[in-house]
């Protein structure tokens, strides 16, 4: 029997990862499984190949129904220069977010407050909220009707996806030293690919493992410095280890924006619908995410 983990039995002050995360066959699969597809550097380039003509037609017949992208939700209503479209809502959202703009922030905390997604102090109630990763899993009719094509093309559940936008004309924000540093989720919980649709030159992806952020100056690095700093270039499907502090910025003023999207899977459990259940796959406690994304998208 695979293992099971039922939506409705998580309590009210966990996230379904919490719960899994806790399981004892879990928990030790996540400690003894390693990696074995040697990868090189701190960026990832795979092969996987997108159509980007169909995938950028997608996003302009989004905007028209959806709006603009939007920035953090956050108390103060500060409008953050880091912006995203919701490819995916949690319907039993606690804040009663609108589920385009659903994936970033919480009206519930300050501007500063949203560095670690992984952080069980934030708030007593956390099924359902900003913190609740698996719990943003919908895929919303409009977001079906424009991305379903692209969706159907991959193997896992989608997971707190996003489109996510930076606009030239936020150049002395989006420029600072300190815009837009934070650290992710583990990869057994979300396994992220980042594709670019449109970019330029001039914004660049840092990656620096001894980053430590003004809002938490007692944050502890791991001992071994870790640093990349780059251009994605547009069409490339890239990953990396999201767990260790990185940020997107501008090094000089860009002459147009920036659009990415930024996919988030369920690599070992996947999620049963009619069922209201993760339930456990063939990966689980067997291969490592970063083996599964070479082969994250089904053959055509």
């Amino acid at each position: 029997m695979p293992l099971e983990f039922f939506a409705d039995e998580i309590p009210r002050e966990c996230t379904v990862w919490d719960v899994i995360s806790a399981h004892p066959q879990v928990r030790q699969a996540m400690h003894a499984v390693q990696p074995k597809r040697p990868r090189e550097g701190l960026l990832w380039r795979l092969p996987i190949e997108v159509d980007l003509p169909r995938l950028r037609a997608s996003y302009v017949d989004c905007l028209r129904d959806v709006g603009p992208p939007r920035g953090f939700a956050n108390r103060e209503g500060v409008e953050s220069a880091y912006r995203s479209i919701s490819l995916v809502h949690n319907p039993a959202h606690q804040d009663g977010l609108d589920p385009f703009f659903s994936t970033l922030g919480s009206p519930r905390h300050g501007p500063r407050e949203f560095y670690a997604l992984m952080r069980p102090d934030q708030a007593p109630a956390r099924r359902h909220s900003y913190w609740d990763t698996l719990g943003f899993h919908a895929v919303h009719p409009t977001m079906a009707q424009h991305f379903g094509w692209f969706f159907a093309r991959f193997r896992r559940t989608l997971v707190r996806s996003r489109i996510a936008t930076l606009s030239h004309t936020d150049y002395p924000r989006i420029s600072e030293p300190e815009f837009s540093w934070h650290i992710d989720e583990s990869p057994f919980c979300n396994l992220r690919i980042n594709i670019p649709l449109l970019s330029a030159p001039q914004y660049l992806l840092e990656i620096d493992s001894e980053h430590v952020p003004a809002a938490q100056p007692d944050r502890r690095p791991p001992g071994r410095h870790l640093r990349w700093r780059g251009h994605l270039e547009v069409g490339g499907c890239y990953s990396w280890n999201t767990e260790l502090p990185h940020r997107v910025f501008a090094g000089a003023q860009p002459g147009s924006d920036r659009v990415h999207i930024v996919l988030g899977f369920s690599p070992w459990f996947d999620w049963d619908a009619s069922r209201r259940a993760w339930v456990g796959n063939e990966h689980l406690g067997v291969t490592h995410p970063y083996d599964l994304l070479d082969d994250a998208i089904k053959p055509a």
